[in-house]
């Protein structure tokens, strides 16, 4: 089975169409978008244009929603593509079967972006907390928030299964696909009018809090330069819920994406880098940013990235 991946796409119609035919060519069994494929301005008429070139292919196309997905506006966009068959809404269809080979997706982000409306959280006793979280971050958190629950992904995986979420798991090696190199502010501030371009992660409409914001290393470096409180730090940021979770359901392939710098990186279970081109009996990979091609067979997987 022949997996094509991309995410992060941020409504980049060039990269969007160099990775449709990158999948195309390579003749992939399924396409799957793996979480901040629109724009973060007009998401829906991003999407729709976007599902329309992938649909193109002829290929069957899931989608999952990711940190900067809003949730009137996904479903605006999907309810579009009711009566294709090609196009797949992951918050509906959480696993399927390709070739005999069991998907499972988890939907939404455990970090997200302004007003993003889907939450990746641990389980059922979390949300009270991350409800009275979104009530004192009102300039963070707008619209419908809608949560999925790692803990419920006990019932549908096993050690065949490849999950795909939008987020890593934590690993604790500096070469895993969860390590991020980020700015981050040192104390909360608020973009002056005239440097709103400076910061297109959240447009400069909110508050920027440590709690909250990241910004890009580019975006961190203008914003330090301009004289804003903001620092430069790498770290492994990936989930730790959903590492314990992987662990004890043995899970030995996973996809995802979020973390931008590590983009195109695949590692094993214990975070020791794997290499493009060669099978291997584990593999995470994060293909943001990336086309990815995974394969599977005989038990084996093994990934060939090509950069959009």
């Amino acid at each position: 089975m022949k997996l094509g991946v991309v995410a992060c796409l941020h409504g980049n119609l060039k990269k969007t169409k160099k990775a449709a035919k990158v999948f195309k060519k390579a003749d992939v069994d399924a396409i799957v978008l793996a979480g901040d494929i629109p724009a973060d301005t007009k998401q829906s008429k991003s999407l729709i244009k976007i599902l329309k070139i992938f649909s193109k292919t002829k290929k069957k196309v899931y989608i999952l929603p990711g940190s900067h997905e809003h949730y009137k506006e996904y479903y605006s966009a999907l309810k579009k593509f009711k009566k294709n068959k090609f196009v797949i809404d992951c918050t509906k269809t959480n696993s399927t079967i390709i070739n005999s080979q069991k998907i499972v997706f988890l939907p939404g982000a455990d970090a997200t972006a302004p007003g993003a409306g889907f939450r990746a959280i641990k389980d059922r006793k979390s949300l009270k907390l991350f409800k009275r979280h979104v009530k004192q971050h009102k300039e963070h958190f707008w619209g419908k928030i809608t949560a999925y629950y790692i803990s419920d992904l006990n019932k549908l995986l096993d050690k065949q299964s490849i999950l795909i979420a939008h987020f890593p798991p934590e690993f604790k090696t500096k070469s895993a696909i969860d390590l991020a190199t980020f700015g981050t502010p040192k104390k909360p501030f608020i973009l002056l009018e005239r440097h709103r371009e400076l910061n297109k992660t959240t447009v400069g409409l909110v508050k920027m809090t440590p709690e909250h914001v990241v910004f890009t290393i580019d975006e961190a470096k203008r914003l330090i330069k301009a004289g804003y409180p903001v620092k430069i730090k790498g770290e492994n940021v990936g989930n730790p819920y959903l590492k314990k979770l992987i662990k004890k359901r043995k899970v030995r392939f996973f996809i995802c994406s979020h973390i931008h710098e590590s983009g195109g990186r695949a590692n094993n279970l214990k975070g020791k880098p794997v290499k493009q081109g060669k099978w291997s009996k584990e593999l995470f990979y994060n293909c943001s940013g990336r086309a990815g091609i995974v394969e599977f067979k005989n038990n084996l997987a093994m990934y060939r990235s090509v950069r959009v």
